[in-house]
């Protein structure tokens, strides 16, 4: 049990330096397979009838989970989002747009601030526009995010 734990931590870490997405999926889905099927063998009781049917029945369903959550927004992606979203917000005239990531490499958008404005309780605001480009998919975000008093931009309308 101790080995089979190694070795899905390191997948796990193995998966965080694979360069495209379509391996970091695929690694994802395998983890999540091996992880649920693992955890089903050694905690369901009975014969090797039954583990083998709770390891096979929780393997894909792990590997669904596993899939799912690789298709979202990576880690060093979304870095790359909210670091062009502070320097946005911070210097970008409205209408402004800042770029990130590179198109067909990853993840890759804009980011807009398009209205400025100060709210009710005094904090200076600003409506922007994100889009957000995975794959062949888009998506695109229009939210308000308001400095609070320590400088840090919070979203407070989506």
């Amino acid at each position: 049990m101790k080995r089979i734990a190694i070795l899905i931590l390191a997948l796990g870490i193995a998966s965080c330096e694979m360069g495209d997405r379509e391996n970091k999926r695929a690694l994802a889905t395998l983890l999540g397979m091996g992880a649920g099927s693992v955890l089903a063998y050694y905690g369901v009781g009975g014969d090797f009838t039954d583990k083998f049917i709770a390891s096979s029945l929780a393997g894909a369903g792990g590997a669904a989970v596993g899939y799912y959550l690789s298709d979202r927004l990576l880690p060093h992606d979304r870095e790359k989002l909210d670091s062009t979203a502070f320097k946005a917000l911070d210097e970008a005239e409205q209408g402004q747009s800042f770029a990130w990531g590179k198109k067909g490499k990853g993840a890759w958008g804009t980011f807009t601030p398009v209205r400025d404005y100060i709210s009710n309780d005094g904090k200076n605001c600003r409506s922007y526009v994100a889009t957000i480009n995975i794959e062949d998919e888009a998506q695109r975000i229009e939210e308000v995010a308001c400095r609070l008093e320590s400088g840090v931009w919070q979203t407070v309308k989506t």
